[in-house]
């Protein structure tokens, strides 16, 4: 009876596994045309090549788990389980890369945006301190471009900075 289970736990775990790599490499699959489709409106966006990393290494990942994951795991053998072990890290940290790159990235341009000093020994301004001055500096955009209509219908000059 135990051996039976175990069997049955085997080929049910196998078939959901099979079933979400199917869906993972047709949502990949379906991504990749999209690019290659719009390659020439989006190639000039920043994290295009960084995508296109994320994208192939996924991809090479999912083909090692059809090709020596799932049948190895249906059949209930174990032979190259520490070159799929090797494999499977290695795809899975240069798929990392990218995405640190672009949350460091992220971090960079938040940083810059709320003028949050990058020297760590200056602490003479506070978030509330930054946010007050993100808000008086978006008041003051908005107001410089805001128009109003002049006398005769026609657009009024913008206003001049001080």
């Amino acid at each position: 009876m135990e051996e039976s289970t175990s069997e049955i736990t085997r080929i049910v775990g196998t078939s959901c596994y099979l079933a979400m790599s199917s869906l993972s490499l047709t949502v990949n699959v379906l991504l990749i045309a999209i690019f290659v489709k719009s390659h020439s409106q989006i190639k000039s966006v920043s994290f295009f090549i960084l995508t296109w990393q994320l994208l192939i290494c996924d991809v090479l990942s999912l083909m090692v788990q059809f090709v020596l994951v799932i049948p190895q795991i249906f059949v209930g053998h174990s032979t190259l389980s520490i070159l799929i072990q090797i494999y499977e890290s290695e795809a899975r940290n240069q798929g990392l890369k990218p995405i640190i790159l672009k949350n460091t990235g992220q971090l960079c341009l938040r940083r810059m945006i709320l003028g949050i000093p990058f020297d760590s020994n200056r602490r003479d301004l506070s978030i509330d301190t930054l946010l007050a001055q993100n808000s008086q500096t978006l008041e003051t955009s908005a107001s410089i471009f805001q128009r109003s209509e002049g006398p005769e219908g026609h657009e009024a000059e913008l206003p001049r900075l001080p």
